[in-house]
């Protein structure tokens, strides 16, 4: 087997050993009960997929306009945070538009991305 062969050939290998992973997530979501453990789930798995070192997972309060921390992950600072730790998030709720000028907080990635769903 040539060098582009075993390339196309590990790639095959890692193709199919995520959608494997996949498949195995979506059977484990289906069963979970535990909202807690169920949004650890989605959020490590979406860590694992990119090999991301860290992830952080919030939810929309809508009439708080707000997203709100419920999970917290890094390797690199051994931070591992709300969920089914036990530990709470210290940080408080991220504000999507400015109190005062009711303009879009686009001042960081969380909100810019619950403002524009994209």
């Amino acid at each position: 087997m040539n060098e582009v062969q075993q390339t196309t050939a590990d790639m095959m290998t890692e193709r199919e050993k995520r959608f494997e992973r996949l498949i195995e997530l979506g059977i484990a979501l289906s069963s979970e009960r535990d909202h807690n453990r169920l949004m650890e789930m989605i959020l490590l798995e979406a860590k694992r997929i990119p090999n991301a070192d860290g992830g952080t997972l919030y939810l929309y309060d809508e009439e708080a306009a707000a997203l709100s921390f419920e999970i917290m992950r890094n390797d690199t600072l051994n931070i591992a945070l709300g969920g089914t730790t036990g530990q709470d998030i210290p940080f408080p709720p991220l504000q999507t538009y400015d109190p005062e000028t009711k303009e879009g907080n686009y001042k960081n990635v969380a909100t810019a991305v619950a403002l524009t769903k994209q």
